[in-house]
């Protein structure tokens, strides 16, 4: 079992609920506004405020895609 939380310090951090101990934190450019994991899957999306989608494997904490929700 693993937490997932995100501030307004551009970082998902990625806790040991069991220990109390912080075990990883991934850095992003923006502000994390939301975070899922995607059911059934090993996969965490996150979002932030300059419409960024990311989507990681979580037991790597490897970057899977990116995309951005707003039009260029």
């Amino acid at each position: 079992v693993l937490l997932f939380t995100s501030a307004l310090d551009h970082k998902v951090c990625v806790w040991n609920p069991y220990i109390g101990s912080l075990i990883h934190k991934i850095d992003n450019a923006l502000n994390v506004i939301q975070l899922d994991i995607i059911p059934n899957t090993s996969y965490l999306m996150s979002v932030d405020n300059g419409g960024n989608v990311k989507v990681r494997e979580i037991n790597r904490f490897t970057q899977i895609v990116s995309f951005s929700i707003f039009r260029s």
